[in-house]
């Protein structure tokens, strides 16, 4: 029972996540945006970095 417990907010805060990433590529799709994606360059680049700087 307690992992139904645990699950249940997971799961909303997935949902809720879901529901805000669609909303926001609507709204740019409405307003003409564009959202283009990383080069793999770019890629290679984020995951060179180490924690801290």
């Amino acid at each position: 029972m307690d992992m139904s417990f645990a699950n249940q907010p997971l799961a909303a805060e997935w949902f809720v996540k879901r529901i805000d990433k669609q909303v926001a590529k609507l709204k740019l799709k409405a307003m003409g945006v564009i959202i283009d994606r990383l080069t793999m360059q770019q890629r290679n680049y984020l995951s060179s970095w180490e924690q801290g700087t």
